[in-house]
């Protein structure tokens, strides 16, 4: 009896150390820090570099160059799409016979065409034949009567008469149902937006957002910008409206005017961090709102009942 409590007692103690180191990487995966770097320069063409690592074990990189798209993945330091030089050697040509080193057999010419015994009819014999073929024809049929000519042109009248119309109804229909289509869909979104609860959720859609936003932002960032325009004015303008800016970029961006040319040169430098779990409290947090929850599965419905 106590030796099945022992493996009893060791068989619950191995499920919860294997419940926890699937909790620890769980938790390690949601929270750790997923960095990320972006680099550019527009120097006569655009470079750009965007890193993403995941402290040891995965990192990705991607490389525009030249208009040349490079993408590197490592998982352990190891690369996964590199590819290894082929130590095979190239195949040798295969070496020639000593009978085959000879002149080669001579192909057989094609034999000259045979002149075709059969001449073409001269031309006196083919007009004559055409003037019997001309005589022979039967008289073509005489023009319709001013009778039937009247009728067919009412008739053409009244049919497209007709059509048109029919067409023009048709529009007034789709008019009608499309105007009526708005005015519900007005009305729906009149109700959505005086409902307490919906601008409650609203508010909290925005709030979130807002938040998630922050979070994926860039935590720090460099650059410099060299511009230049020929025009004064214009010159003038672009300063004015870089000088907006200047609140949010004093200590990060430097910006250089160049006058009297035009000319277009800069790089920027933009580090960052991503954590999947601070991502999923706040996709979590709309879903606690009742009436988020009821208004997606109302959503999710109606689209299963579409397809």
């Amino acid at each position: 009896m106590n030796i099945i409590l022992f493996l009893l007692k060791l068989i619950l103690l191995i499920l919860l150390v294997l419940l926890g180191v699937l909790l620890g990487i769980l938790l390690f995966a949601l929270f750790c820090a997923i960095r990320y770097r972006i680099d550019g320069s527009y120097r006569k063409g655009l470079n750009a570099q965007v890193k993403v690592r995941l402290f040891w074990v995965l990192s990705l990189q991607v490389t525009l160059k030249d208009g040349k798209q490079n993408i590197r993945i490592r998982l352990f330091g190891k690369g996964l799409n590199e590819k290894k030089p082929s130590s095979k050697k190239p195949p040798s040509p295969p070496s020639v016979s000593g009978g085959e080193q000879g002149a080669p057999a001579a192909e057989a010419l094609p034999e000259p065409p045979k002149p075709s015994l059969q001449t073409s009819p001269k031309p006196e014999e083919r007009e004559r034949k055409e003037r019997q073929k001309e005589n022979s024809a039967p008289k073509m049929q005489a023009a319709p009567s001013v009778f039937r000519r009247i009728q067919s042109f009412v008739q053409n009248f009244v049919r497209k008469l007709k059509f048109a119309f029919q067409s023009f109804c048709d529009k007034i229909k789709q008019t009608k149902n499309r105007i009526q289509w708005l005015r519900e869909k007005w009305e729906m979104a009149a109700d959505f937006i005086q409902d307490p609860e919906n601008v409650k959720s609203a508010g909290l859609i925005l709030r979130q957002g807002k938040k998630l936003l922050v979070h994926l932002l860039p935590r720090k960032g460099s650059g410099e910008v060299m511009f230049g325009l020929e025009d004064p004015y214009l010159m003038g303008k672009a300063l004015s409206a870089a000088g907006v800016l200047y609140p949010f970029t004093q200590d990060k961006i430097c910006i250089q005017p160049i006058f009297g040319q035009n000319c277009l040169e800069g790089e920027l430098h933009l580090t960052g961090k991503i954590r999947p779990g601070v991502m999923m409290i706040y996709g979590l947090r709309l879903l606690i709102d009742r009436n988020i929850r009821r208004k997606l599965m109302a959503f999710l419905r109606r689209k299963k009942d579409e397809g």
